[in-house]
């Protein structure tokens, strides 16, 4: 239960605060008891403990660093502490971390101290918190003071002392995610996409490849695969089972309507049941480079695309082998192919960032997307559905591809303005919002990673 709630108050913080690191910030006084001030103190890019890597501010005691700053209103420092693994046992005396506020007007200060033993670290291996409010100097120009020491008694040799992502956070302000904000943060989170096309293409290419790797015919077990499928549905439900449908696709067998309302679902199921663990699958890319990880759930939709394409062009043919034609309605399949696309797409980004900070967004969505099939109409006609429910079944997106596929390959009935609207609308806006938390979340991966 802690580790969650640890996890949503990082979540917090990184939503709803901004944050400005000391790293990008010169101190004006470094006092240190050492003849190389820059082998003294020092910024780290990475350390990794308990499973989180934190920028850190290497500090070899004794050392004292001194910031002036304006405090904004509601501004808080926050820090991890730590010593660095290697000393972890070898120094017995322990460091001393203190955090001092001091007013340069009228010289009122606070002061926050934390011994940090080197056993404790060996017990727990964690980063220990550090968090200040600076609500009473809000306005105030201040020197902000971080400090490390040691007992006199005590070598200095083994107490490596690190100050983890070391901030200033400041409330966000309710307009700074309004409208123009919001457009011009999605704006260049796409722009981040497009630069890394090629990369995209790359990883598509090593994601299809991985799932036939060392088979014998390959790449074209994606074709045998919805090939097999086909005709196993209609032997079963055309051949045995003889399952008729109603006037209103008199006619057509039972598979080839299943199938073709199967085939978008099979596309959306694919990518949505995947997303959760597309940023933990490549957690070291990640934590050790600077990634584009919103890249990462677009590889899953791009390669499910592929497959699903496959699928199409051997039902099409399927179709004309069985006489049934095709028509013009099969445009009436790209509006909706679309929408699927940018529903599925948010939805991704929205599972694979939560899923970094709450792990069981997995086996949830499995479960959810198992109910989700069968509360589409599937594997039964939409008109069996009764009158007091088809205004809330109407409400699922699923529904209006499944239908419009189906109109589209089969040609037996219409498609509607308000279905589609609906439907590219919905898309649209759940492609916006998953990308918009993707990007808000995204910095705190390499941490919690």
């Amino acid at each position: 239960m802690q580790f969650i709630l640890n996890r949503l108050r990082e979540f917090r913080y990184r939503f709803a605060y901004h944050a400005l690191s000391l790293s990008s910030k010169q101190p004006d006084t470094v006092v240190v008891n050492e003849q190389n001030q820059q082998q003294a103190v020092h910024w780290i890019p990475s350390i990794h403990i308990k499973r989180r890597s934190k920028q850190a501010l290497f500090a070899h005691p004794p050392s004292q660093l001194t910031y002036r700053l304006t405090v904004t209103p509601k501004a808080v420092f926050r820090a991890f502490i730590a010593l660095k693994p290697e000393a972890w046992g070898k120094n017995q005396g322990g460091v001393e971390f203190k955090v001092s506020v001091t007013d340069t007007h009228n010289g009122h200060s606070i002061n926050r101290k934390l011994v940090s033993h080197p056993s404790r670290f060996i017990q727990h291996r964690r980063w220990l918190a550090l968090q200040i409010n600076l609500h009473e100097f809000a306005g105030q120009e201040v020197d902000l003071t971080i400090s490390t020491s040691t007992p006199q008694e005590t070598t200095t040799d083994y107490a490596w002392a690190v100050w983890g992502d070391p901030t200033i956070l400041t409330p966000r302000k309710f307009f700074e995610i309004w409208p123009l904000n919001v457009i011009k943060n999605f704006k260049s989170f796409l722009i981040s996409i497009y630069q890394n096309s090629y990369m995209i293409r790359s990883m598509v290419s090593r994601d299809i490849k991985a799932r036939y790797v060392g088979s014998f015919l390959g790449i074209f077990w994606s074709v045998i695969h919805p090939l097999t499928q086909l005709l196993i549905y209609y032997f079963i439900f055309s051949v045995i089972l003889k399952i008729k449908l109603g006037a209103e696709y008199d006619g057509t067998e039972f598979a080839i309507w299943l199938v073709a309302g199967l085939m978008p679902w099979m596309f959306f199921a694919d990518v949505v049941t995947r997303s959760p663990g597309a940023v933990l699958e490549q957690s070291t890319l990640i934590t050790k480079t600077v990634f584009p990880s919103e890249i990462l759930p677009l590889t899953h939709l791009v390669a499910a695309m592929i497959n699903h394409l496959i699928g199409m062009v051997i039902f099409i043919g399927f179709l004309l082998l069985f006489g049934y034609g095709i028509s013009l309605k099969i445009l009436f399949i790209l509006p909706f192919l679309l929408a699927t696309c940018l529903f599925a797409l948010g939805i991704s980004w929205l599972l694979s960032a939560l899923n970094v900070f709450l792990r069981d967004i997995g086996q949830i969505i499995s479960v959810f997307v198992n109910i989700w099939f069968f509360l589409t109409p599937i594997i039964y006609p939409r008109h069996q559905i009764p009158d007091r429910f088809q205004t809330l079944y109407g409400l699922n997106p699923m529904l209006h591809a499944v239908e419009a596929y189906r109109v589209g390959l089969l040609g037996k009935t219409d498609i509607y303005l308000e279905e589609v609207s609906y439907v590219l609308l919905l898309g649209l806006a759940t492609f916006v919002v998953g990308g918009l938390i993707f990007r808000k979340l995204k910095p705190a991966f390499a941490d919690v990673l």
